[in-house]
């Protein structure tokens, strides 16, 4: 390896490790977050890291923190993001003291591998965290539908991940009414397609496409993904565990108020 490259290559993990901590400090600060990372069971933990590493792949690809011009130099940068989140999630957890020599080893790879999932993301976007990244006419072009999607769980991810963990979702999932959870609904829909029709459309969407059909090609399925996404994360921490049937539907509402919000904007934020 040249020097400029070697050179390059330690300014990229820089780069995202400044992002790893830009993104996942304020849920190394939550107490929720740390009892999560001891009592999720290891294969819904294993499965989240699965799910997580094709998903930063196709993030990198598109929108990383270095420039890419293969689908290899993509999936390697995602495994260099979970690295760094790794290193970023054991080293911040130790300097807070929340992790230490006396905890057992399973709860230790626990608290770091739930860390490190936020951690990972906010590497591949320090791009567009820090500001370094192209404009996106700079970047590849506009994916198709299928990856499309896949991006938008990405934004769902983005904002949901931090409000996920806390037991307010539950929280607020029992007092609302079946009216208010209508309402939640409702409200995140239009604001997805806000978002969609205010940008996308005037940027990717053919000239002649009109606002119902933007709604129906990409906004509700941009909430369909998100409240998919919601589910998935509100059961792989436990939170729908006891719960009813309209009990969890209402849980997941809550949760894919924010998760909308970062599907809809995901142009914005990668």
């Amino acid at each position: 390896m040249s020097v400029g490259l070697e050179r390059h290559f330690w300014v990229s993990v820089a780069r995202g490790s400044a992002g790893a901590i830009v993104f996942c400090f304020p849920l190394l600060m939550t107490m929720e977050m740390w009892w999560l990372g001891f009592t999720i069971p290891p294969p819904r933990l294993v499965l989240l890291v699965i799910f997580t590493t094709p998903l930063l792949a196709l993030l990198s690809y598109y929108s990383g923190f270095d420039e890419h011009h293969s689908v290899p130099e993509a999936i390697l940068d995602a495994f260099v993001a979970w690295i760094i989140g790794l290193v970023i999630a054991f080293g911040m957890l130790g300097l807070l003291g929340i992790i230490h020599p006396g905890l057992p080893l399973p709860e230790v790879i626990g608290k770091c591998l739930l860390q490190a999932v936020p951690a990972s993301i906010g590497a591949v976007l320090t791009g567009s965290i820090l500001g370094i990244a192209g404009s996106s006419e700079e970047r590849k072009p506009h994916p198709g539908q299928f990856r499309e999607l896949v991006l938008r769980i990405i934004g769902a991810l983005f904002l949901a991940f931090t409000a996920a963990p806390t037991e307010e979702m539950v929280l607020i999932s029992y007092r609302m009414s079946k009216l208010h959870s209508v309402g939640l609904l409702l409200l995140s829909l239009a604001l997805v397609h806000t978002f969609v029709s205010t940008t996308e459309h005037r940027r990717f969407a053919p000239a002649q496409s009109s606002r119902w059909e933007m709604l129906f090609r990409s906004s509700i399925p941009a909430y369909a993904v998100a409240f998919m996404a919601s589910a998935y994360i509100l059961w792989t921490f436990g939170r729908l565990e006891g719960m009813a049937v309209p009990q969890m539907i209402q849980a997941v509402i809550v949760l894919s108020f924010p998760a909308a919000l970062g599907a809809g904007a995901v142009r914005l934020i990668l």
